[in-house]
Parts: structure tokens; C-alpha cells; sequence
């Protein structure tokens, strides 16, 4: 099984069959709560990527989107951060993992380059019918899981 992961404060995430079959797909929530500092989001993320591997322990390898073009300072650090963490998460679970750049993930989804997040979203529910894809964040976590299938890593 593979993971996708697009790292970000809604972290997007998909859990796929060798053969592109959705098992599970959503996004998480990691934003900091009004008492908790910013380091509470990457805490918030190991706890959800503990979780999914409990829940499918045959995930083997793992496919992220790597940030690219941020242009606010927060979204920098929190992206940045989060990608480093999923990083150790494999490295502490003996999982396989490799990053995506954005224009991979949407040739992944068979769009191009300046594909908006309205267009990935229609695409992932294309492939994925019936079921309904609730944020972009979820439809980038699928086609990067997508991606690393297409390419056989």
C-alpha cells in the first residue's frame, strides 16, 4: 500500500492499493489551537500518520508533495516542517519514501503545469468515483500517492 501526503496545515492524505484503489483519503487539521504553540502542529501530524499506520500496518512506502513557491514566512516554516517530519516519521517506521513536485503530481492527475485546485479536485473524482473529494489537499494526496505508483518506486 502507499500513503500520500501533501504536507501542509491541512495535510491532505491517501492510502492506496498497488493498483490505484482508494482505501482512505481525507485531510487533517493540524493548525495550532489558540494555547498551543506552533510545534503542536508537527506533534498533531505524528499522531495522525501513527494512526493511519496502526489502522493499514501494510502501507510500505510513502509519496509527499514537496513545497514549492511559498511566499508567506509561516507557510515556509510549517511546510518545510511538516515535510522534514513526515521524512522522519518513515525513517523511524522502515518506510520507503519520496518527494513530488507540484507539476508531477498534476501530470500524475493528466493536467497541466497551472492546473487549479477546482481542476484537481474534478480530476480526483473522475478517477475516484463515486466518492466525493472534500478539499484539494485530499485530491493532491492522491494523485502524489498516484504518481509514485505511475513511477514504480
Amino acid at each position: 500500500m502507499i500513503l500520500g501526503i501533501d504536507p501542509s496545515t491541512s495535510c491532505g492524505f491517501a492510502v492506496l492499493r498497488p493498483n490505484g484503489t482508494r482505501v482512505q483519503s481525507g485531510a487533517w487539521d493540524l493548525e495550532p489551537s489558540a494555547d498551543e504553540g506552533s510545534g503542536s502542529r508537527f506533534l498533531k501530524l505524528h499522531d495522525r500518520l501513527d494512526g493511519i499506520f496502526r489502522t493499514w500496518p501494510k502501507i510500505e512506502r510513502v509519496a509527499y508533495e514537496a513545497p514549492e513557491r511559498l511566499k508567506n514566512r509561516n507557510a515556509v516554516f510549517a511546510v518545510v516542517g511538516l515535510t522534514t517530519h513526515v521524512e522522519s516519521w518513515c525513517e523511524r517506521n522502515g518506510l520507503e519514501y519520496a518527494e513530488f513536485r507540484p507539476k508531477d503530481v498534476k501530470a500524475a492527475a493528466g493536467l497541466g503545469d497551472r492546473a487549479d485546485k477546482v481542476e484537481m479536485i474534478a480530476a480526483a473524482e473522475r478517477v475516484w468515483a463515486p466518492h466525493s473529494i472534500v478539499t484539494d489537499d485530499e485530491a493532491d494526496a492522491l494523485f502524489v500517492a498516484l504518481a509514485l505508483l505511475k513511477e514504480g518506486r
